[in-house]
């Protein structure tokens, strides 16, 4: 079972199964494998795994299975039967968990693709935007977690992965030191590293060279020198803020996570001799195709500075380190790339005018419907309090209520008295007629007669 406190334990299940969060369940919902259970439990990396993936349930329900076959063999020992059975119960337990909600994936991708469109509306001007759209599988902050080297970066909310803003904004900075190291040209060089050290601000340490002490803009330039020169006057204080904030970056439709297999073989030596064996490392990861949304902002900027120079060329750098260098953990095995799709984009804009127009329909239909509620009490509050009250009697009462509300007619006020007066001498004509008729009323036609001659109000 999961370390769980007793209350929470019956709350949500000895395995967190009523848990519908991938968040939840990989900060704190995670199975251990010594912690409660009779032996050690090496299946406990790849069920937590197993259980966030997008089919997770089918794939713990058939690991479920084939261990239930195992403990039913006749061949297997007893050992291996008693394993089998509880790796099954484990499995059907954590297979019932239900991670994956549709509804809600939807409304978080339109929630990012409406922020991109707000901000571009808000810092029209100042701000860039685009759609990415992974080119293979995505590993972030895979340090985090408590589940060790298997945390994606995971929204609280909706369960879903997100890219942090300073993973961004660290992808970017190192690209743009590495591109300011590889340019040769003396003012190509000088412009990149102003538009870098505006772009992403520095400290003390960043300028600095020495022999025991280089920092980051002063590696790229090759000195010190340069980069106070670039920076002037900026640089001549021991710190400063950049101009550009980089946001999150959500998924802007739904993403597809899957189970990652990482599988470390023994050291050469020690397999020559027999030792080691490979041991499966399982880890979640984004799906290739998975479409992510990028914005950086202008979040300040000094008097009579132009920034759009400083913010172009931070989206080629943000764009360049997608591209080419990749983001989150193993990009050099080919993790984490990204491919600026334009028909990317251009579904984003479809989904967002589409989104638009019915928010737009929305609205007018709303501002429609308050001015036709308020037209209506308006008009009922200009007319004479028995037509009022007739009016109320008319949609309240069926047939039923109508005829019982006659019956007992002359204790009620004068006002609903009149306004029942007013309704069989116009919309209740035909029941008045039907009355008449009846034997079984003649009695309290001739009463309801009276009432409505001693009211004014004649019936036919």
């Amino acid at each position: 079972m999961i370390p769980l406190a007793k209350d929470t334990r019956e709350a949500i299940g000895a395995f967190a199964d009523k848990v519908e969060n991938r968040s939840l369940l990989f900060e704190k919902m995670v199975l251990s494998k010594t912690w409660g259970h009779e032996a050690r439990f090496n299946d406990a990396n790849r069920y937590n795994v197993l259980r966030a993936c997008s089919s997770g349930d089918t794939l713990l329900s058939e690991d479920g299975k084939s261990a239930q076959q195992k403990a039913g063999s006749p061949r297997a020992q007893a050992h291996v039967k008693r394993e089998a059975a509880y790796r099954a119960k484990v499995a059907g337990a954590l297979a019932g968990v239900r991670v994956d909600n549709p509804q809600l994936a939807q409304r978080q991708a339109e929630n990012a693709s409406q922020l991109l469109a707000l901000i571009e509306r808000s810092y029209k001007g100042r701000s860039h935007t685009f759609v990415g759209t992974l080119g293979g599988r995505l590993l972030i902050n895979m340090a985090g977690g408590v589940q060790e080297n298997a945390g994606l970066a995971l929204d609280r909310c909706f369960g879903l992965p997100f890219l942090p803003g300073s993973a961004v904004k660290g992808v970017t900075r190192h690209t743009a030191l590495w591109d300011i190291r590889a340019t040769t040209d003396p003012d190509e060089k000088r412009r990149k590293l102003r538009l870098a050290l505006l772009a992403f601000g520095f400290i003390r340490d960043d300028l600095r060279s020495s022999r025991h002490q280089t920092g980051d803009f002063a590696w790229a330039a090759g000195d010190a020198a340069t980069v106070r020169s670039a920076g002037d006057p900026f640089t001549k204080h021991e710190s400063f803020k950049g101009l550009l904030s980089f946001l999150p970056a959500y998924p802007t439709e739904e993403p597809t996570i899957v189970a990652e297999v990482l599988t470390p073989h023994p050291r050469a030596e020690a397999a020559a001799r027999g030792r080691g064996e490979p041991h499966p490392i399982f880890f979640p990861a984004v799906e290739a195709g998975s479409s992510f949304g990028f914005a950086i902002v202008v979040s300040w900027a000094p008097k009579d500075l132009d920034f759009q120079p400083v913010l172009d060329q931070a989206a080629v750098w943000l764009q360049l380190a997608l591209t080419e260098q990749g983001i989150g953990a193993k990009t050099g095995a080919g993790f984490g790339w990204f491919i600026i799709d334009p028909q990317a984009e251009e579904r984003r804009r479809a989904r967002m005018a589409d989104l638009a127009a019915r928010e737009e329909e929305e609205r007018r239909k709303a501002a429609a419907e308050a001015a036709a509620k308020q037209a209506e009490e308006e008009r009922l509050a200009a007319l004479p309090k028995h037509e009022r009250r007739a009016e109320e009697l008319d949609r309240s009462l069926n047939e039923t209520a109508f005829a019982e509300f006659a019956k007992d007619l002359a204790q009620m006020p004068e006002v609903d008295q009149r306004a029942f007066c007013c309704l069989l001498a116009g919309p209740h004509a035909d029941r008045w007629k039907k009355w008449r008729k009846s034997d079984k009323w003649k009695d309290r036609v001739a009463h309801l007669r009276q009432i409505a001659t001693r009211l004014g109000v004649s019936l036919p």
